[in-house]
């Protein structure tokens, strides 16, 4: 079972960018209309939260934030890495996942996303090396954009998933997050604007992002050394797990308790 949940997170610390297994039948689909999306621009839709599920081995969340890259969070640890060679087949979409350096247990690898509904399907990956992995998935919304586009764009440009999975934006501005770390010593965040911080007491300064969504939270202070933890949305206290690197790096994680106010 180790083994089983080291593979899986290897596949989702890469992104989630499924590839086809399922060919061109799509006789489960007599509507006509592809249930996958039909472009490269909808599959990695930023909006999109693909929730992963695998007997076993818990909940993955998967998101692109920007062209080409993707972010996974497993059991409160994040992974980033890169996309490639994307290629729709019917409903199914493949790809080659690519981890960024210096992230331990993470691997390469070829992943299918096959859709069986507008927002669901199956998805498989094959690690660099290591055995199939087979599960589920379900799509929906975070904070959408501008446009309000939606992740299952059809043939004719339409939306076919709705929104949801957001919080209405909530924002963590003008609050303070005080971090306490399992064996003593802590450090002091106070968010002074949507992408600004401020660092215990003025002592440095940072940028941040927060995804009211699924509450993770990635912040950078000036000299390159980045946090990134999950809150749990809509809370002003909690545990979570710290995962901490400074340029070049190894990343490190550390457990700690938080208070949001």
């Amino acid at each position: 079972m180790k083994q089983l949940r080291c593979v899986l997170w290897t596949l989702v610390s890469v992104g989630l960018l499924l590839a086809g297994c399922g060919g061109d039948d799509n006789s489960d689909n007599n509507s006509g209309q592809p249930f996958a999306p039909i472009t490269q621009a909808a599959v990695t839709d930023p909006n999109a939260i693909y929730t992963v599920h695998v007997a076993g081995q818990g909940t993955v969340t998967l998101r692109f934030p920007a062209n080409g890259r993707y972010q996974t969070v497993l059991d409160g640890q994040m992974f980033n890495g890169t996309i490639s060679n994307l290629q729709r087949t019917g409903d199914a979409w493949t790809a080659t996942l690519t981890p960024d350096p210096n992230q331990q247990g993470a691997e390469a690898g070829a992943m299918t996303l096959t859709w069986t509904g507008l927002n669901a399907g199956t998805f498989t990956f094959l690690p660099q090396g290591g055995p199939v992995q087979n599960g589920t998935f379900t799509v929906t919304q975070g904070s959408p954009g501008p446009g309000g586009g939606g992740t299952n764009a059809g043939s004719s440009g339409g939306t076919n998933n709705p929104p949801g999975g957001g919080t209405g934006g909530a924002s963590i501005v003008g609050k303070t997050l005080q971090l306490s770390y399992q064996g003593g010593g802590g450090e002091k965040f106070v968010f002074t604007s949507p992408t600004a911080a401020s660092y215990e007491n003025g002592a440095d300064t940072a940028t941040y992002q927060y995804d009211s969504a699924t509450g993770v939270l990635t912040i950078t202070r000036t000299g390159g050394q980045t946090y990134r933890l999950i809150l749990a949305p809509g809370s002003s206290s909690g545990t979570a797990t710290v995962n901490y690197q400074e340029p070049g790096g190894t990343p490190s994680s550390s457990a700690a308790t938080y208070t949001l106010q």
